[in-house]
């Protein structure tokens, strides 16, 4: 995966490029890239050092799974996700939102409300990945499936819950094995209360130079609900909370419809 910068937040969420296929007893596979521009990547961490057969914890590697269960059998999927970082006098330093769909069988969208952001879009016959960081894109035919678009390697996340819910969307959670490393070294889960729901949580260290990550996963619907991303010796925070979820329900094609920004370079 790559990621692009241009405030406080993106510069935190960096997870590696690298690809495993592998989580417990589940069959992963690596795609493809459709499309990537060739822009080298930004900000890259490399995966922490734990051997690669290091195991995950099974309470934590039952949480993902059944996340996981959950995510790769949906026909369709969209949610927005609301990215708030905070100060330690609570107010509000950056305010961004991003969007996630996908209609099966190769319908994806990945967007921001910033229209000069990265963007990657399948409408089920063309795939447009435009790269935010350098204002190029590509166009291509559209993969044949979800499975077929590489977002590890080929898309600028910059929001870590999205960037997970996209790959369990996939199948394939472990795709990057930074992903691994952090969940080898979580914490064991606990269980909290908020707002009447009982959630699922535990702390992972998914952003580097950064304080675990605590990710929060609904008990009874299994579907990660928020990310909670804290700075290190400060009262400082970047919170991601999934919002307007829709599950098998029809996605707008708007979303599915992209024009690059005016200025944008066409590199394929």
């Amino acid at each position: 995966m790559r990621f692009h910068s241009n405030n406080q937040f993106t510069g935190r969420l960096l997870l590696a490029q690298a690809l495993s296929c592998a989580f417990l007893a589940a069959s992963l596979c690596t795609a493809q890239a459709q499309g990537a521009p060739p822009a080298p990547p930004h900000f890259a961490a490399s995966p922490a050092s734990v051997p690669d057969n290091a195991p995950i914890k099974p309470a934590v590697a039952a949480i993902v799974n059944e996340a996981t269960a959950a995510y790769s059998k949906m026909q369709s999927y969209q949610h927005t996700a609301e990215v708030i970082e905070r100060n330690s006098q609570n107010a509000i330093l950056m305010d961004k939102a991003y969007t996630l769909a996908i209609d099966r069988p190769n319908k994806f969208c990945y967007r921001s409300e910033d229209s000069s952001a990265t963007a990657a879009i399948s409408n089920g016959s063309v795939f447009i990945n435009f790269s935010g960081q350098d204002q190029t894109y590509v166009r291509t035919a559209a993969p044949s499936s979800l499975n077929k678009i590489d977002i590890v390697n080929g898309v600028n996340f910059d929001a870590v819950g999205t960037y997970l819910v996209a790959l369990m969307l996939q199948n394939r959670p472990l795709a990057d094995p930074a992903v691994r490393s952090a969940l080898v070294q979580a914490s064991n889960p606990t269980v909290v209360k908020e707002g009447g729901v009982q959630y699922d949580t535990f702390s992972a260290p998914l952003v580097p130079d950064s304080p675990p990550a605590v990710l929060y996963f609904n008990a009874d619907t299994h579907l990660l609900h928020k990310v909670v991303i804290p700075v290190a010796n400060s009262r400082e925070r970047t919170v991601e909370v999934l919002e307007d979820v829709r599950i098998n329900k029809p996605v707008p094609d708007s979303l599915f419809q992209y024009t690059p920004p005016k200025g944008a370079h066409w590199i394929i």
